[in-house]
């Protein structure tokens, strides 16, 4: 009843303390590609790339959706939204990562975080595939 005449609405389960990178939201995009169902057979491409919101999450502010939504299509209407730049496997730019550069930023924050993050994602993309 509270949605009546809206046309627009975003549906999202929050996550307490997400994982932050220079204290913004972020997403991955990864390519998954299951090429048999009996036996299962699943790849997960190596590359992809992190989407970033524009403004530093903040919880307190909900109602500013550009510190909370990373869809690049939300993203590309920012004032702040770099649309010039593009990540390079070797250097992070704009609001647009390669993986590589993630992984690198999480081996900072952590002795073998990188690799940590990496297995819980292979975990959840098999978890996603049996149920």
């Amino acid at each position: 009843e509270q949605l009546k005449g809206v046309s627009r609405v975003v549906v999202q389960r929050y996550i307490k303390d997400p994982h932050l990178i220079d204290g913004r939201k972020y997403d991955l995009r990864l390519y998954v590609s299951a090429t048999s169902a009996c036996p299962m057979r699943i790849y997960l491409h190596e590359q992809g790339y992190a989407r970033f919101c524009s403004e530093k999450y903040d919880l307190a502010r909900p109602q500013d959706l550009f510190r909370h939504i990373t869809n690049s299509n939300f993203q590309k209407v920012h004032r702040g939204y770099d649309l010039n730049s593009e990540s390079t496997r070797q250097n992070a730019a704009g609001n647009k990562w390669h993986l590589d550069v993630v992984k690198r930023h999480w081996s900072k924050v952590g002795k073998n975080m990188d690799r940590v993050i990496w297995e819980r994602i292979k975990e959840a993309v098999m978890r996603a595939f049996v149920m």
